[in-house]
């Protein structure tokens, strides 16, 4: 969109939800309808109503046929049927393209009587660099963890580690950790 344009809408629209969207992702949008469509797409998953796969894939910027897409669906909306994630997750799950090549990764613990932590790190961990990580924030004996299942990062502090130590089940997800409930 042309600068001149995006001014013209800000000063005539009310919703400052539509102008943050205009900013935050405007420059995605080839014209004022696509701006809709896609500012559509996001104020349905703010008012709770999940993305139909249609939708997610346009989000997604995947191609109808995009198996990886489709199963990344696939994947999210139990979680969403279950609790565990929002619709406006799943949204942001395509908007931002987390396990976009994974679908796999796409795990959800439980860390709390109503309380779910689910994974949004597409990038596996070695082993050792993981162990080491949790040993250097939390102090975790090393030798003492087991995984629970692939280790997954994005970046330094995005994270989603799952491990035993002693008798418990614990998770590191995006540098914080969590007695796994379940």
């Amino acid at each position: 969109m042309e600068q001149e344009e995006l001014t013209r809408l800000c000063n005539q629209t009310k919703d400052k939800g539509y102008i943050k969207f205009l900013m935050d992702e405007g420059w995605k949008c080839k014209d004022e309808a696509d701006a809709q469509v896609r500012y559509g797409r996001l104020r349905k998953a703010m008012d709770g109503i999940p993305l139909t796969l249609e939708e997610f894939t346009a989000e997604l910027e995947a191609g109808p046929a995009d198996v990886l897409a489709e199963q990344l669906y696939n994947a999210l909306i139990p979680l969403v049927t279950k609790g565990a994630l929002t619709a406006l997750d799943l949204y942001q799950y395509a908007r931002f393209r987390w396990c976009r090549n994974h679908p796999e990764a796409v795990i959800a613990c439980q860390t709390g009587p109503r309380t779910w932590e689910v994974n949004t790190c597409g990038e596996e961990y070695q082993e050792e660099q993981a162990k080491l990580r949790i040993n250097s924030v939390w102090g975790v004996e090393a030798s003492r963890i087991q995984f629970q299942g692939t280790p997954y990062y994005d970046a330094t502090d995005w994270n989603f580690i799952r491990f035993r130590c002693g008798p418990y089940d614990w998770l590191m997800k995006d540098g914080e950790l969590y007695q796994i409930y379940e």
